[in-house]
Parts: C-alpha cells; sequence; structure tokens
C-alpha cells in the first residue's frame, strides 16, 4: 500500500486555484472594461433584455481574482488581505445601502448606468453583496493549518 503524495495534490489544488484566480480577472475585467467602458451590451448582459452586471461587481470581481492569485505568490500576504478587505467594503457598503436605503456614491462610482429598470442605478444585488462579504471573510475564519 502506498501513501499518497500530500505535495502533488497540493501543487494540483494549487495550479486550479491559480486558474480560477486567472478566469476570475479576466472575465470581470472583460466586463468592466469591455461592457462598461466601451459600452458593449453583450459583454454587460448573459441575454438581450436580462439584467446587466453592474460595473462595481464586475470591479469586485477582477479584485476577488486578484487576492486569490496574491494568496499563491511569493508577494507579502498582507496585499492580498487588503484586496480581501477592500472587497468586504465594496460588498458591506452596498448591503447597508440596501438595507438602510442610503446612497455613498459607491454605486455609480466607476460608470452611469442608464440601463437600470428598476432598483438604484448601478446598485449591484444583494445577493451579490452577501457573497462578497462572505468571500471577503471566510479566508480569515478558515486558515489552513500546512
Amino acid at each position: 500500500m502506498t501513501v499518497p503524495n500530500t505535495y502533488y495534490y497540493q501543487q494540483r489544488i494549487r495550479h486550479y486555484s491559480l486558474w480560477a484566480a486567472y478566469l476570475t480577472i479576466f472575465f470581470g475585467a472583460l466586463v468592466f472594461v469591455g461592457g462598461w467602458g466601451f459600452n458593449v451590451e453583450a459583454l454587460r448582459t448573459l441575454l438581450p433584455n436580462l439584467v446587466s452586471m453592474k460595473a462595481n461587481t464586475s470591479f469586485a470581481f477582477v479584485l476577488a481574482g486578484g487576492a486569490l492569485a496574491l494568496h499563491h505568490s511569493q508577494l507579502p500576504r498582507s496585499w492580498a488581505k487588503l484586496i480581501s478587505a477592500l472587497i468586504l467594503l465594496i460588498g458591506g457598503l452596498t448591503l447597508l445601502e440596501i438595507i438602510f436605503d442610503l446612497h455613498f456614491g459607491i454605486d455609480e462610482l466607476f460608470f452611469a448606468d442608464p440601463y437600470t429598470v428598476h432598483g438604484v442605478a448601478g446598485r449591484m444585488a444583494t445577493v451579490s453583496a452577501i457573497s462578497f462579504i462572505n468571500l471577503a471573510v471566510k479566508p480569515r475564519a478558515f486558515r489552513p493549518r500546512i
């Protein structure tokens, strides 16, 4: 009976995690730059007449992918923690805006949103805000002991 090579599995997981980070950065940047920057509707929505991904949501995806990639890099982990705190700030402020009907001005910080039919222009969905909060908080709560 052979003992499984844990180093091999750790490297594979690291490899898949980096690919997930790079894809998240790519698609978030594609929506942010292509969809909002160059005003390409096909990059903002999955199908015509559906709700578009908001600019701050795509920016938060870029930050999340960057934090994950930095987590695996040789740079200090404090960079990843700083970006994670920024994701928490974006998600937290958006959730406060939704719950208490506030307007901090982060909804249209990057681009004006003339496409919103219902709700506040440029505001990400409640589920997105909660997900970004969870994404930023969970790595701090569950640290691997490797």
